[in-house]
């Protein structure tokens, strides 16, 4: 690297920081509307009363409080001039009676509270629903009255009574937290269950975080881009949606996704340690959540409310976040080209350069060892600043969780990975060599996941296609005197779509992680230890030449956040 350019180099690396950090804080939910707010808008402080209202106490299927929310939820429909039916079924608690028990176990009666809407086309209906029940250990504020009191406001902005093209039919299903048992109801012995065309289903597994469209139903296309230009902030990732699908998780969605019925499946999934557990409250609640978890609702329901639901199915899309809430999407059918389009130019790439096998053998090497040590010493440098974290309060217990610990932890680590990559390039040697080796690598990760997973290949495909010109710049430089302040620049802008790429996804996958904080910044480690390897190309060109310039820049502020992180952990306990 020239003189001139290892002066930019830290500065250059604290832009990439900066971007990076954005990405991710930009994929926070959005302000809480006040109740002040228009009558066609959605406000979090509107439904808020319904949260409360609902998560007072657990009230699990059968119970007495139970049939209090059942009544309450009767009665909000009723001042929106809506009349609701209630749908009885029952379910024996099988494996609850021991063997020297006389008395059979009590039936648990179960109550969906149901309402159609009449749409002018006649053509089906739209499922509209959210649970209403909560497990016996918590008041299930997050799950799931956040999503109940979503879909009473969004109805209530909607304006239920002017004319629209198709039959809306909202369900709050009983007994989701038993077996899905509610939804099962509706599809199995409801005579409205076979006119079901569509379904919106709003849930959550925590108290806080951005509402995520985290599962489909089939032929998803036409959704996804409805969503994308309707929703004001809309996340959702079709890596969340193919892993899922992958997973024995389920909602009160999968008894119709099931039947192959379109549809789309919102939660939020930050501050997940509450979930199911005695403090998921009204007041440990996030209503930024809320917001944006009824802004879907309001927004989709709009969309449903017009769409032709005779029109053929189009197929799946890839859809991801770029740019904060800005989504991404094409048809599933582009991902063959664009990897065979992206292989073709690592291939390129490497064969302009004359990479012999045996440099390309021994980078890949190198880039596996360096790919170990920035996942374990990310990971390990959490447990030493989360065990000094636990030292200022040692009272803290297993953690309550909350969203800016798990926000800020996230951010550290990738601090934390960046300081131990760039350190590992010195260390090594032949940085060109290194990224190159990693390019390989990432090269056949995109072919194995176009094939096995091909809602996620966008990961692969579009940060590998951008490091390109870094890697030809960084290949370049090795029959040279060294990077210059345009190879510098070259790098910067190369790495811009890649961090707006790889970081709201990256955020995404560390929330569903965190439930337990120490398995969620195991699987961040993970994801920054293969994420290095398309970095590596712009990462070594910003290494200066002074020794601690880049890598201390990136661990002082990785150590830093990361240890701020695990003190608002530990002070959440």
């Amino acid at each position: 690297m020239s003189a001139r350019a290892a002066d930019f180099a830290p500065a250059t690396f604290a832009i990439v920081l900066v971007v990076i950090v954005a990405a991710m804080l930009a994929m926070l939910p959005p302000d809480p509307r006040p109740a002040t707010a228009d009558a066609a808008e959605f406000s979090a402080e509107r439904a808020f009363a319904h949260v409360e209202a609902i998560a007072r106490e657990p009230h699990p299927a059968g119970s007495e409080a139970n049939q209090r929310v059942r009544d309450y939820l009767v009665a909000q429909l009723a001042e929106l001039e809506l009349e609701a039916s209630i749908q009885h079924g029952e379910h024996e608690p099988l494996g609850l009676q021991g063997p020297d028990d006389e008395e059979p176990p009590p039936v648990i009666p179960l109550e969906n509270v149901l309402v159609r809407i009449p749409g002018t086309a006649g053509h089906g209906c739209v499922l509209v629903m959210a649970h209403y029940d909560s497990v016996e250990e918590g008041p299930g504020a997050g799950d799931n009255a956040v999503g109940v009191a979503a879909v009473l406001e969004a109805l209530r902005a909607f304006d239920v009574h002017r004319d629209f093209r198709n039959d809306l039919l909202v369900l709050f299903d009983d007994g989701e937290e038993i077996a899905l048992l509610g939804a099962k109801l509706l599809a199995e012995e409801h005579p409205w269950g076979e006119d079901v065309r569509l379904v919106l289903n709003f849930d959550a597994r925590g108290n806080g975080g951005p509402s995520i469209l985290f599962e489909t139903g089939p032929d998803n296309a036409r959704l996804i881009g409805e969503f994308a230009a309707n929703a004001p902030a809309p996340v959702a990732t079709s890596l969340a949606a193919a892993v899922y699908s992958r997973m024995p998780n389920d909602t009160s969605f999968s008894p119709f996704r099931d039947r192959a019925i379109p549809g789309v499946n919102f939660a939020f999934i930050g501050g997940a340690t509450a979930y199911h557990q005695a403090f998921d409250t009204p007041a440990n609640v996030s209503k930024a959540s809320l917001q944006h978890h009824g802004e879907n609702a309001l927004a989709m329901l709009r969309v449903a409310a017009e769409l032709d639901l005779t029109e053929e199915a189009n197929g799946d899309a890839v859809f991801f976040n770029v740019l904060g809430k800005r989504l991404v999407h094409y048809p599933m059918g582009w991902n063959w080209p664009i990897a065979v389009a992206t292989v073709l130019c690592v291939a390129l790439v490497l064969r302009k350069h004359k990479l012999t096998r045996s440099e390309l053998g021994r980078g890949a090497r190198r880039f596996a060892v360096l790919a170990v040590a920035v996942g374990l010493g990310t990971w390990l440098t959490w447990c030493v600043l989360h065990l000094l974290a636990g030292v200022v309060y040692r009272g803290a217990r297993e953690p309550t969780g909350n969203l800016q610990s798990a926000t800020w932890i996230s951010i550290g680590l990738l601090g934390i990975a960046c300081a131990i990559a760039v350190s590992g390039l010195r260390r090594f040697g032949e940085p060109a060599v290194l990224a190159a080796g990693g390019a390989v690598w990432w090269a056949a990760g995109l072919v194995l996941f176009t094939l096995a997973l091909p809602g996620g290949s966008y990961m692969l495909s579009w940060p590998l296609l951008a490091s390109m010109p870094a890697l030809w710049v960084l290949l370049a430089a090795r029959d040279r005197d060294g990077v210059s302040v345009g190879g510098l620049l070259v790098s910067l802008v190369s790495f811009v779509p890649t961090a707006l790429v790889l970081a709201p996804s990256y955020y995404l996958l560390f929330l569903t992680g965190s439930i337990r904080m120490g398995r969620g910044a195991a699987i961040g480690a993970f994801l920054l230890a293969v994420g290095c390897g398309v970095a590596l190309p712009q990462l070594a060109l910003m290494v200066g030449r002074r020794r601690l310039s880049v890598p201390g820049l990136a661990f002082g502020f990785g150590a830093l956040i990361l240890f701020a992180g695990s003190l608002a952990f530990a002070a959440g306990h």
